[in-house]
Protein backbone atom coordinates (compact mmCIF):
# COMPACT_ATOMS: atom_id res chain seq x y z
CA UNK A 1 0.00 0.00 0.00
CA UNK A 2 2.95 2.71 0.67
CA UNK A 3 4.32 1.75 -2.72
CA UNK A 4 0.79 2.54 -4.24
CA UNK A 5 0.89 5.70 -2.90
CA UNK A 6 4.24 6.99 -3.58
CA UNK A 7 3.89 6.12 -7.00
CA UNK A 8 0.49 7.64 -7.40
CA UNK A 9 0.97 10.98 -5.61
CA UNK A 10 4.64 11.64 -6.80
CA UNK A 11 2.89 11.49 -10.68
CA UNK A 12 0.10 13.53 -9.38
CA UNK A 13 2.58 15.88 -8.51
CA UNK A 14 4.11 15.65 -11.11
CA UNK A 15 1.13 16.78 -13.29
CA UNK A 16 0.35 19.63 -11.34
CA UNK A 17 -1.50 19.10 -8.27
CA UNK A 18 -1.03 19.70 -4.72
CA UNK A 19 -0.52 16.20 -2.70
CA UNK A 20 -0.69 15.88 1.43
CA UNK A 21 0.28 12.84 2.48
CA UNK A 22 -0.28 11.62 6.26
CA UNK A 23 2.45 9.53 7.96
CA UNK A 24 3.24 7.79 11.01
CA UNK A 25 6.13 8.85 13.58
CA UNK A 26 7.80 5.74 13.92
CA UNK A 27 8.09 5.66 9.75
CA UNK A 28 9.34 9.22 9.47
CA UNK A 29 10.65 11.31 11.51
CA UNK A 30 9.35 14.97 10.81
CA UNK A 31 6.92 17.34 8.68
CA UNK A 32 9.31 17.34 5.12
CA UNK A 33 8.92 17.29 1.20
CA UNK A 34 9.35 14.07 -0.53
CA UNK A 35 9.62 14.08 -4.52
CA UNK A 36 6.79 17.75 -4.28
CA UNK A 37 5.05 15.79 -1.99
CA UNK A 38 4.18 17.64 1.72
CA UNK A 39 3.91 15.11 4.43
CA UNK A 40 2.19 15.61 7.38
CA UNK A 41 3.81 13.51 10.30
CA UNK A 42 0.91 12.36 13.27
CA UNK A 43 2.03 10.75 16.14
CA UNK A 44 0.18 7.15 16.86
CA UNK A 45 -0.67 4.27 19.31
CA UNK A 46 2.29 1.29 18.69
CA UNK A 47 -0.13 -1.06 19.02
CA UNK A 48 -1.56 -4.11 16.27
CA UNK A 49 -4.97 -2.94 17.28
CA UNK A 50 -5.50 0.71 17.35
CA UNK A 51 -2.31 2.14 15.52
CA UNK A 52 -3.72 2.73 12.03
CA UNK A 53 -7.66 4.09 13.75
CA UNK A 54 -5.90 6.34 16.06
CA UNK A 55 -3.62 7.84 13.20
CA UNK A 56 -6.64 8.40 10.99
CA UNK A 57 -8.15 9.99 13.95
CA UNK A 58 -5.43 12.63 14.45
CA UNK A 59 -4.72 13.11 10.85
CA UNK A 60 -8.42 13.52 10.23
CA UNK A 61 -8.30 16.29 13.22
CA UNK A 62 -5.69 17.69 12.11
CA UNK A 63 -7.54 17.97 8.24
CA UNK A 64 -10.78 19.57 10.09
CA UNK A 65 -9.07 21.73 12.07
CA UNK A 66 -5.87 23.16 9.99
CA UNK A 67 -5.92 22.49 5.98
CA UNK A 68 -8.35 22.48 2.94
CA UNK A 69 -8.45 19.80 0.80
CA UNK A 70 -10.54 19.71 -2.55
CA UNK A 71 -10.39 15.56 -2.45
CA UNK A 72 -9.63 13.13 0.46
CA UNK A 73 -8.21 9.99 -0.69
CA UNK A 74 -8.08 7.20 2.08
CA UNK A 75 -5.54 4.14 1.00
CA UNK A 76 -7.55 1.43 2.72
CA UNK A 77 -11.48 0.36 3.77
CA UNK A 78 -10.77 -0.15 7.39
CA UNK A 79 -9.79 4.03 8.39
CA UNK A 80 -12.53 4.95 6.14
CA UNK A 81 -14.87 4.11 8.63
CA UNK A 82 -14.30 7.44 10.02
CA UNK A 83 -14.70 9.16 6.47
CA UNK A 84 -17.94 10.15 7.71
CA UNK A 85 -16.19 12.75 9.81
CA UNK A 86 -14.44 15.04 6.93
CA UNK A 87 -17.45 14.61 4.38
CA UNK A 88 -18.75 18.05 4.39
CA UNK A 89 -15.27 19.33 4.97
CA UNK A 90 -14.05 17.61 0.94
CA UNK A 91 -14.94 15.09 -1.39
CA UNK A 92 -13.84 11.19 0.01
CA UNK A 93 -12.71 8.63 -2.10
CA UNK A 94 -11.67 5.38 -0.49
CA UNK A 95 -9.55 2.67 -2.11
CA UNK A 96 -10.13 -1.10 -1.12
CA UNK A 97 -6.67 -2.82 -1.36
CA UNK A 98 -8.32 -6.37 0.06
CA UNK A 99 -10.76 -7.77 2.61
CA UNK A 100 -8.36 -6.67 5.45
CA UNK A 101 -10.97 -9.59 8.28
CA UNK A 102 -10.41 -12.51 6.12
CA UNK A 103 -6.62 -12.17 7.80
CA UNK A 104 -6.05 -14.49 10.46
CA UNK A 105 -3.77 -12.17 12.27
CA UNK A 106 -7.09 -10.34 13.54
CA UNK A 107 -9.53 -11.17 16.35
CA UNK A 108 -13.20 -11.10 16.33
CA UNK A 109 -13.47 -7.51 17.92
CA UNK A 110 -11.61 -6.28 14.67
CA UNK A 111 -12.87 -8.49 12.33
CA UNK A 112 -16.40 -7.17 13.25
CA UNK A 113 -14.78 -3.50 13.28
CA UNK A 114 -13.50 -4.55 9.24
CA UNK A 115 -16.89 -5.98 8.17
CA UNK A 116 -18.76 -2.72 9.27
CA UNK A 117 -16.16 -0.70 7.96
CA UNK A 118 -16.72 -2.60 4.58
CA UNK A 119 -20.37 -1.14 5.16
CA UNK A 120 -19.77 2.17 5.31
CA UNK A 121 -17.41 2.06 2.17
CA UNK A 122 -20.02 0.96 0.16
CA UNK A 123 -22.24 4.28 1.87
CA UNK A 124 -20.31 6.83 2.67
CA UNK A 125 -17.69 8.05 0.35
CA UNK A 126 -18.77 10.04 -3.10
CA UNK A 127 -16.37 7.63 -4.79
CA UNK A 128 -14.93 4.38 -4.34
CA UNK A 129 -12.08 2.47 -5.90
CA UNK A 130 -10.74 -1.21 -5.74
CA UNK A 131 -7.34 -2.60 -7.39
CA UNK A 132 -8.49 -5.77 -8.56
CA UNK A 133 -11.74 -6.90 -10.51
CA UNK A 134 -12.61 -9.64 -8.16
CA UNK A 135 -13.03 -7.12 -5.35
CA UNK A 136 -14.84 -4.73 -7.65
CA UNK A 137 -17.63 -7.78 -8.78
CA UNK A 138 -17.47 -8.63 -4.65
CA UNK A 139 -18.54 -5.19 -3.57
CA UNK A 140 -21.50 -4.47 -6.52
CA UNK A 141 -22.46 -8.14 -5.41
CA UNK A 142 -22.65 -7.54 -2.07
CA UNK A 143 -23.72 -4.54 -1.25
CA UNK A 144 -24.94 -3.09 -5.05
CA UNK A 145 -22.66 0.12 -5.21
CA UNK A 146 -20.83 1.43 -7.69
CA UNK A 147 -16.75 0.80 -7.81
CA UNK A 148 -14.15 2.17 -10.13
CA UNK A 149 -11.72 -0.80 -11.38
CA UNK A 150 -8.34 1.15 -10.90
CA UNK A 151 -5.37 -1.48 -10.52
CA UNK A 152 -2.01 -1.36 -8.30
CA UNK A 153 1.21 -0.88 -11.58
CA UNK A 154 4.51 -1.37 -11.19
CA UNK A 155 7.50 0.29 -13.65
CA UNK A 156 9.24 -2.30 -16.22
CA UNK A 157 12.47 -2.11 -14.99
CA UNK A 158 15.50 -1.43 -16.96
CA UNK A 159 18.80 -3.10 -16.84
CA UNK A 160 19.44 -4.18 -13.60
CA UNK A 161 22.89 -5.18 -11.73
CA UNK A 162 23.71 -8.28 -9.51
CA UNK A 163 26.51 -6.38 -7.38
CA UNK A 164 24.01 -6.12 -4.12
CA UNK A 165 23.61 -10.25 -4.13
CA UNK A 166 26.94 -11.11 -2.85
CA UNK A 167 25.91 -9.45 0.50
CA UNK A 168 23.52 -12.18 1.42
CA UNK A 169 25.30 -14.87 -0.44
CA UNK A 170 23.02 -15.22 -3.37
CA UNK A 171 24.21 -15.61 -7.02
CA UNK A 172 22.45 -14.27 -10.43
CA UNK A 173 19.75 -17.22 -11.57
CA UNK A 174 20.83 -19.43 -8.45
CA UNK A 175 17.66 -18.87 -6.07
CA UNK A 176 13.94 -18.92 -5.42
CA UNK A 177 12.32 -15.35 -4.36
CA UNK A 178 9.55 -14.48 -1.94
CA UNK A 179 8.34 -11.26 -1.21
CA UNK A 180 6.01 -9.99 1.03
CA UNK A 181 4.73 -9.03 4.74
CA UNK A 182 5.10 -12.63 7.09
CA UNK A 183 1.48 -13.25 7.70
CA UNK A 184 -0.11 -16.27 7.51
CA UNK A 185 -2.63 -14.98 4.46
CA UNK A 186 1.01 -14.72 2.35
CA UNK A 187 1.13 -18.63 2.54
CA UNK A 188 5.18 -18.69 2.84
CA UNK A 189 4.95 -21.49 5.43
CA UNK A 190 3.45 -23.19 2.15
CA UNK A 191 6.40 -22.24 0.10
CA UNK A 192 9.22 -22.92 2.59
CA UNK A 193 7.59 -26.82 3.22
CA UNK A 194 7.28 -27.58 -0.60
CA UNK A 195 11.00 -25.85 -1.15
CA UNK A 196 12.10 -28.80 1.08
CA UNK A 197 10.31 -31.29 -0.72
CA UNK A 198 12.95 -30.16 -4.13
CA UNK A 199 15.68 -31.50 -5.00
CA UNK A 200 17.69 -28.56 -5.81
CA UNK A 201 20.87 -26.24 -5.07
CA UNK A 202 19.09 -23.33 -5.47
CA UNK A 203 18.33 -21.27 -2.44
CA UNK A 204 15.01 -19.91 -0.71
CA UNK A 205 15.17 -15.81 -0.55
CA UNK A 206 12.66 -15.01 1.92
CA UNK A 207 12.32 -11.02 1.52
CA UNK A 208 9.73 -9.29 3.90
CA UNK A 209 9.05 -9.05 7.89
CA UNK A 210 6.24 -8.12 10.28
CA UNK A 211 5.50 -4.61 12.21
CA UNK A 212 5.32 -6.55 15.03
CA UNK A 213 6.82 -9.85 16.81
CA UNK A 214 4.47 -12.79 16.11
CA UNK A 215 4.66 -16.63 16.62
CA UNK A 216 4.29 -16.83 13.26
CA UNK A 217 7.22 -15.52 12.51
CA UNK A 218 9.15 -17.00 14.82
CA UNK A 219 7.99 -20.12 13.37
CA UNK A 220 9.24 -19.72 9.77
CA UNK A 221 12.44 -18.44 11.05
CA UNK A 222 12.69 -21.96 12.78
CA UNK A 223 13.97 -23.11 9.12
CA UNK A 224 16.16 -20.54 8.56
CA UNK A 225 19.56 -22.45 7.23
CA UNK A 226 22.35 -21.93 4.33
CA UNK A 227 19.54 -23.06 2.12
CA UNK A 228 16.89 -21.22 3.62
CA UNK A 229 17.56 -17.36 3.94
CA UNK A 230 15.59 -14.40 5.70
CA UNK A 231 16.99 -11.00 4.59
CA UNK A 232 14.21 -8.70 6.49
CA UNK A 233 12.71 -6.07 4.34
CA UNK A 234 14.50 -4.47 1.49
CA UNK A 235 13.98 -1.51 -0.64
CA UNK A 236 15.27 0.86 -3.57
CA UNK A 237 18.41 -1.15 -5.30
CA UNK A 238 18.55 -4.27 -3.23
CA UNK A 239 14.97 -5.26 -3.78
CA UNK A 240 15.76 -4.32 -7.40
CA UNK A 241 18.59 -6.77 -7.80
CA UNK A 242 16.85 -9.37 -5.75
CA UNK A 243 13.98 -9.44 -7.65
CA UNK A 244 15.38 -9.40 -11.45
CA UNK A 245 18.19 -11.86 -10.65
CA UNK A 246 16.43 -14.44 -9.28
CA UNK A 247 15.50 -17.54 -11.09
CA UNK A 248 11.46 -18.20 -10.12
CA UNK A 249 9.38 -15.76 -8.17
CA UNK A 250 7.11 -17.34 -5.61
CA UNK A 251 3.81 -15.48 -4.65
CA UNK A 252 1.93 -18.68 -2.24
CA UNK A 253 -0.98 -16.40 -1.07
CA UNK A 254 -3.81 -17.53 0.02
CA UNK A 255 -5.66 -13.99 0.14
CA UNK A 256 -4.82 -11.11 -1.98
CA UNK A 257 -6.29 -7.22 -2.87
CA UNK A 258 -3.62 -7.18 -6.35
CA UNK A 259 -0.39 -8.39 -5.17
CA UNK A 260 2.55 -5.07 -6.20
CA UNK A 261 4.75 -7.68 -5.33
CA UNK A 262 3.67 -10.02 -8.31
CA UNK A 263 3.63 -7.47 -10.59
CA UNK A 264 7.12 -6.54 -10.39
CA UNK A 265 7.64 -10.09 -10.42
CA UNK A 266 6.52 -9.99 -13.86
CA UNK A 267 7.76 -6.89 -14.77
CA UNK A 268 11.21 -8.33 -14.29
CA UNK A 269 10.61 -10.87 -16.37
CA UNK A 270 11.02 -13.27 -13.64
CA UNK A 271 8.98 -16.97 -14.33
CA UNK A 272 6.05 -17.04 -11.57
CA UNK A 273 4.36 -19.75 -9.86
CA UNK A 274 1.65 -18.29 -7.74
CA UNK A 275 -1.85 -20.06 -6.25
CA UNK A 276 -4.58 -19.77 -8.23
CA UNK A 277 -6.39 -17.71 -5.94
CA UNK A 278 -8.56 -15.48 -8.40
CA UNK A 279 -6.70 -12.45 -7.71
CA UNK A 280 -3.32 -13.92 -8.56
CA UNK A 281 -5.03 -15.65 -11.70
CA UNK A 282 -6.68 -12.08 -12.74
CA UNK A 283 -3.06 -10.82 -12.74
CA UNK A 284 -0.82 -14.08 -13.92
CA UNK A 285 -3.24 -16.07 -16.47
CA UNK A 286 -1.37 -16.96 -19.32
CA UNK A 287 2.04 -16.56 -17.82
CA UNK A 288 2.71 -18.11 -14.63
CA UNK A 289 2.27 -21.68 -13.59
CA UNK A 290 -0.57 -21.71 -10.75
CA UNK A 291 -0.98 -24.30 -8.00
CA UNK A 292 -3.71 -25.11 -5.66
CA UNK A 293 -3.72 -22.84 -2.62
CA UNK A 294 -2.30 -24.42 0.25
CA UNK A 295 -1.62 -27.41 -1.57
CA UNK A 296 1.70 -28.32 -0.86
CA UNK A 297 2.37 -31.28 -3.03
CA UNK A 298 1.42 -29.14 -6.12
CA UNK A 299 3.25 -25.83 -5.23
CA UNK A 300 6.23 -28.41 -5.32
CA UNK A 301 5.62 -30.25 -8.53
CA UNK A 302 5.42 -26.86 -10.01
CA UNK A 303 8.16 -25.37 -8.93
CA UNK A 304 10.23 -28.61 -9.62
CA UNK A 305 8.78 -28.00 -13.08
CA UNK A 306 10.12 -24.63 -13.56
CA UNK A 307 13.22 -25.70 -12.36
CA UNK A 308 13.50 -28.80 -15.15
CA UNK A 309 11.97 -26.42 -17.97
CA UNK A 310 14.59 -23.29 -18.62
CA UNK A 311 12.96 -22.46 -21.71
CA UNK A 312 9.87 -22.81 -20.40
CA UNK A 313 10.38 -20.69 -17.07
CA UNK A 314 11.56 -17.98 -20.06
CA UNK A 315 8.77 -17.75 -22.21
CA UNK A 316 6.96 -17.01 -18.83
CA UNK A 317 9.12 -14.74 -17.56
CA UNK A 318 8.46 -12.53 -21.11
CA UNK A 319 5.03 -13.26 -21.58
CA UNK A 320 4.61 -11.78 -17.71
CA UNK A 321 6.53 -8.62 -18.46
CA UNK A 322 4.44 -7.83 -21.75
CA UNK A 323 1.26 -8.75 -19.51
CA UNK A 324 2.03 -5.88 -17.38
CA UNK A 325 3.20 -3.08 -19.67
CA UNK A 326 -0.41 -3.72 -21.61
CA UNK A 327 -2.17 -3.87 -18.39
CA UNK A 328 -0.34 -2.20 -15.22
CA UNK A 329 1.38 0.95 -16.60
CA UNK A 330 1.52 3.56 -13.85
CA UNK A 331 0.71 6.55 -16.20
CA UNK A 332 -2.38 4.93 -17.49
CA UNK A 333 -3.44 4.38 -13.78
CA UNK A 334 -2.80 7.98 -12.27
CA UNK A 335 -5.22 8.68 -15.79
CA UNK A 336 -7.84 7.04 -14.25
CA UNK A 337 -7.46 8.20 -10.98
CA UNK A 338 -7.38 11.53 -12.12
CA UNK A 339 -10.39 11.36 -13.49
CA UNK A 340 -12.39 10.11 -10.53
CA UNK A 341 -11.36 13.10 -8.33
CA UNK A 342 -12.65 15.65 -11.40
CA UNK A 343 -15.49 13.61 -11.84
CA UNK A 344 -16.27 14.78 -8.33
CA UNK A 345 -15.09 17.96 -8.12
CA UNK A 346 -17.38 18.71 -11.07
CA UNK A 347 -19.89 17.46 -9.17
CA UNK A 348 -19.18 19.93 -6.42
CA UNK A 349 -19.28 22.77 -8.29
CA UNK A 350 -22.79 21.93 -9.53
CA UNK A 351 -24.17 21.08 -6.34
CA UNK A 352 -22.73 25.07 -4.73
Amino acid sequence: MERHVEELATRLVHRGHRVTVYCRRHYVDEDSDFKGIKRVVQRTVRQKHLEMIAHTGVSLLDLLTSRKMDVIHFQSVDPGILSFLVKLKARIVVTSHGTAYTQEKWGRTARSLSLLAERFYARVPQARIAVSKTLTEYYGRRYGCDVSYIPNGVSLPGKVRDDRLSAFSLANGEYILFVGRLVRIKGCHHLIEAYRKLDTSKSLAIVGGSSYPSDYVRQLKHHESDRIRFLDFRFGEELRQLIANCYMFAVPSEGEGLSISLLEGMAAARPVVCSDIPENIEVADGCSLPFRCGDVDDLAEKMNHLLNQPHLAKELGEAGREKVRDEYDWEKIVDATECVYSGLLRWKMKVW
